[in-house]
């Protein structure tokens, strides 16, 4: 389960309490509906059961997601080895889900990136690497985009949807457009 309340609490703590909580909770209701934080639950709620890949097959189909793939871009994901997708994604999770079921499609091992927000859901965790991108210095301190680094020579794939202070990895390609490219080694 999502709670922006946690969530915007753990990252502005001096809010949490007194005078600050009484002023800033309208700000969390507001960004509750923002988010659509009850619609969001409801459906993690209702996919109860399934993690993993099948989390992410159940929950594409609840919310009637398609996407089209021409099979020659399928095969330039190395089914094995290393591993890497950048990847713009304007519609937020949806395009996380997305990707990660296609790339599942061809290895079980990829991995995405994510922050707390994602992190929260339990059923995608298997399928997650932890990425603070919002805590001050979060670059410098190695939990930041730094320390997905060191998981890079382990082997599983990964799929970069950079949040936040992420987002400054540039690919030099277009946007909206997600680029597949492996090796061995």
């Amino acid at each position: 389960m999502i709670s922006v309340e946690r969530s915007f609490y753990d990252r502005f703590p001096a809010l949490a309490e007194g005078q600050g909580r009484r002023w800033s909770q309208p700000v969390v209701e507001l960004l509750r509906r923002v988010v659509c934080e009850a619609r969001i639950n409801e459906a993690i709620e209702g996919l109860a059961g399934a993690s993993g890949h099948g989390f992410v097959e159940r929950a594409l189909d609840h919310l009637g997601v398609r996407y089209r793939v021409a099979h020659t871009d399928r095969e330039h994901i190395p089914a094995e080895g290393r591993l890497i997708v950048v990847a713009n994604h304007p519609l937020g999770a949806i395009d996380a889900l997305a990707l990660l079921h296609l790339v599942g499609t061809v290895r079980r091992d990829v991995r995405i990136l994510a922050n707390d927000v994602l992190l929260g859901i339990e059923a995608l965790r298997p399928l997650l690497l932890p990425l603070d991108v919002f805590s001050p210095g979060a670059g410098r301190t190695g939990t930041g985009l730094g320390a997905a680094e060191p998981a890079r020579g382990q082997g599983p794939g990964r799929v970069l949807l950079p949040p936040g202070e992420g987002r400054r990895v540039r690919t030099g390609g277009g946007g909206g457009r997600a680029r597949c490219a492996g090796g061995r080694g």
